[in-house]
């Protein structure tokens, strides 16, 4: 019988596709090819686990143990306790990020796929507590760089509700140490070892887009519902269709450096996540003396 054994729950924008496609490689793990396994907060979970099994891990997972990801899921504990309620013993994997870099990777991240429509990276800081306030954090949950940021926020209300033996948190100092991260877990799951040949690998690093507009008008053509949509889902195999609109998005994208962080924004991002940094490291172990 199937069962998921682990789970990616976050950070957003803390190389975990990366981490997902690396772990996969594994010939003990059996990951799934779509970026998120979105099944616990959303209508998804009405369907029950066998719509879950269809969709993300169709094919025969032989002596495998399942591995999903939802970057979500950190900063959700009623999709926690549905994860739980299905899994009890599942072993749940955290990725950290210095907090002041993965905010700023978030917004360009947002306005790259028309999610967010202010156009100034401290203005959108400003408006996040009354977006919060007033929708709560799934409507504005790819817009909520600050409070995604707070890892330590996160980590108290998972470590209330979940065994501390099934929660493994890791610090990613830089995307060129994927490799040891996964020989890491590896290892504190209790695999084989395995020598991962990612020579290749791409890293899904900060883009933005060429055309704000152009993000916008591929936001609602992929999410708006009509009858050519559905034509075109109930025709290709999923795995095409993934692979059609993660292409659709790509078009509009380039890269962009991070280091054009202003200072007055890492400034006011430092301010306020503080505490994360000291948190983590006082009361949880993890080493973030390379963050900001």
């Amino acid at each position: 019988m199937k069962k998921i054994d682990f789970f990616i729950a976050g950070a957003s924008k803390s190389a975990t596709t990366s981490l997902l496609n690396v772990l996969k490689m594994h010939p003990g793990i059996y990951g799934h090819d779509h970026p998120e396994f979105s099944f616990f907060l959303t209508k998804e979970y009405s369907k029950g686990m066998d719509f879950a099994y269809k969709k993300y891990f169709p094919e025969p997972q032989g002596c495998r143990k399942l591995l999903a990801k939802h970057v979500l899921l950190m900063y959700s504990k009623e999709g926690q306790k549905k994860l739980l309620q299905e899994f009890p013993t599942v072993k749940i994997i955290l990725v950290f990020r210095d907090p002041v870099q993965r905010a700023y990777s978030q917004y360009h991240y947002s306005r790259s796929l028309g999610r967010e429509p202010i156009n100034n990276f401290k203005k959108a800081l400003i408006a996040e507590n009354q977006r919060l306030e007033e929708d709560g954090w799934y409507r504005w949950k790819n817009n909520a760089y600050l409070y995604n940021s707070m890892y330590n926020l996160h980590l108290e209300i998972l470590y209330s509700h979940i065994s501390p033996d099934n929660i493994y948190p890791y610090v990613l100092e830089n995307y060129e140490n994927i490799s040891e991260l996964a020989d890491k877990i590896i290892d504190d799951l209790g695999l084989s070892k395995y020598a991962f040949p990612i020579k290749n690998l791409k890293i899904n690093r900060t883009k933005k887009a060429r055309s704000v507009y152009m993000a916008y008008a591929i936001n609602k053509m992929i999410r708006n519902e009509n009858l050519l949509k559905k034509f075109v889902r109930n025709t290709l195999p999923n795995k095409l269709l993934l692979k059609l609109r993660i292409g659709i998005s790509n078009l509009n994208l380039k890269s962009t450096d991070e280091n054009e962080l202003r200072e007055d924004e890492k400034d006011f991002l430092k301010t306020r996540l503080r505490s994360v940094k000291t948190d983590l490291n006082r009361k949880y172990d993890l080493d973030t003396s390379k963050w900001v």
